[in-house]
């Protein structure tokens, strides 16, 4: 039996749930002056820790989001959104994900998830009137996304209809767009993920106020996670953190179009999203600007999709 100390900060602390079927029983501890990692763990009883530094930063205003992000569209904050988020103040994250009626199981658990770790900005896109009939049920906020391009498919599963699914992926880029258009942060979830704790702190430390997205891969090696974010490993779509920022709408734009143009039935959100950052990356990481506090760069930021972009890591 392994005992975990909590340390009285917060992390993040988000699984996936098919890459923590696979990690068994993994633990490691944070290199950051000499502390424990908190660890977490999945349902099947796998434990992974989680390296962070310093975490006295979420309440801080985040560097160039500032001017930009609050006069972007808050201005035009969407009337249309649920009543619970649309009078929050610019900048807020939303924690984003998306169902239709056949996955409710996994939305609600997802919810649940959430509202247990005290998070309660959520949204779920519903992908048909039954979806939001039961969230309305259950008085989560949602949002209708038309799913009328999806609705003649060939297979009861979405995944097993390559068009649909290419199509599905094009509706979740565009309304990650809508939302920071709104000038909220999105954190766009798939609904097989699992939240303990609020990522605030994580995100909002040195240096990663500056990141204007973060990612997640499917690196279960905890080690090089732990030196250096896994950056030979895809991205992975089913966990992103976007800022509302003018490059990450620029680039919405851009993944939403790749995905819409490629003849390629297979070049969804997730391959287009790697296909774009790939384009003129060099790895060396960005130099963040010194930190007034004194705080040490743990885990490194580049700069990608031809240096339009400054995107970090999420660790396991």
């Amino acid at each position: 039996e392994t005992t975990v100390t909590q340390p009285a900060v917060p992390a993040l602390t988000s699984l996936r749930r098919t890459a923590a079927s696979q990690r068994g029983a993994a633990s490691a501890t944070s290199t950051s002056a000499g502390r424990s990692a908190p660890t977490v763990s999945s349902s099947d009883g796998a434990q992974v820790s989680i390296t962070t530094t310093r975490h006295n930063a979420a309440n801080k205003p985040t560097p160039s989001s500032d001017s930009s992000s609050s006069q972007m569209s808050a201005r035009a904050r969407n009337s249309s959104l649920p009543a619970s988020l649309s009078e929050l103040p610019p900048g807020t994250d939303i924690f984003i994900s998306f169902s239709s009626a056949s996955m409710a199981p996994f939305a609600l658990n997802w919810v649940a998830n959430l509202k247990r770790a005290g998070i309660t900005q959520i949204l779920v896109g519903a992908l048909d009137d039954k979806m939001l009939q039961i969230c309305n049920e259950q008085g989560i906020p949602t949002l209708p996304l038309d799913g009328s391009s999806i609705k003649d498919r060939h297979a009861a599963n979405l995944r097993f209809d390559y068009g649909a699914y290419k199509r599905m992926a094009a509706l979740k880029v565009a309304f990650y767009t809508r939302i920071l258009k709104s000038g909220f942060n999105v954190w766009a979830c798939d609904a097989d993920t699992a939240w303990m704790q609020h990522p605030a702190p994580f995100v909002n430390e040195y240096p990663m106020q500056y990141a204007d997205m973060l990612t997640t891969t499917d690196c279960i090696d905890v080690e090089g996670d732990t030196r250096g974010g896994c950056w030979h490993v895809d991205h992975n779509t089913g966990l992103v953190y976007m800022r509302a920022r003018p490059a990450v709408l620029e680039f919405t734009a851009a993944w939403q179009k790749k995905v819409e143009t490629s003849r390629d039935v297979m070049v969804r959100d997730q391959a287009a999203l790697n296909l774009l950052m790939r384009e003129n990356f060099k790895a060396k990481a960005w130099d963040a600007p010194p930190d007034a506090e004194g705080g040490k760069q743990v885990r490194p930021i580049y700069l990608a999709w031809n240096n339009k972009i400054k995107i970090a890591r999420l660790p396991l």
